[in-house]
């Protein structure tokens, strides 16, 4: 019988295009060898609310509001901070056409 343990180190990033993305470390106590796997997590945004979330290199604000847009509970949270045009203004925006880099960014505030 195989037995698989899960760490329960993960970590979370956010990638290009709003895809969050949870690494975990499986490992088989069997065979003594184990490894990295990504899961796409992003449907499941709402269970990530208080986890910490690393953003990748190429992520931009409009990989954000793409994430948010996925959660039909984090937009009617967000209703009253006009996520709605926030919202409309990332889906217009073509991906890759928005400079990425920390040299780019006056401020960014996100709470």
């Amino acid at each position: 019988m195989l037995w698989l343990t899960l760490s329960r180190r993960k970590k979370l990033a956010l990638h290009q295009g709003g895809s969050l993305i949870q690494t975990r470390w499986i490992y088989d106590e069997e065979c003594t060898w184990g490894e990295y796997l990504d899961l796409d997590v992003t449907k499941n945004i709402s269970g990530h609310l208080f986890d910490v979330i690393q953003l990748a290199a190429d992520t931009t604000s409009r990989d954000i509001f793409c994430l948010v847009d996925w959660s039909p509970f984090l937009v009617e949270l967000l209703k009253h901070h006009w996520i709605d045009e926030f919202l409309d203004e990332a889906r217009s925006a073509i991906a890759g056409s928005i400079e990425s880099g920390a040299e780019s960014i006056d401020f960014l505030e996100i709470y």
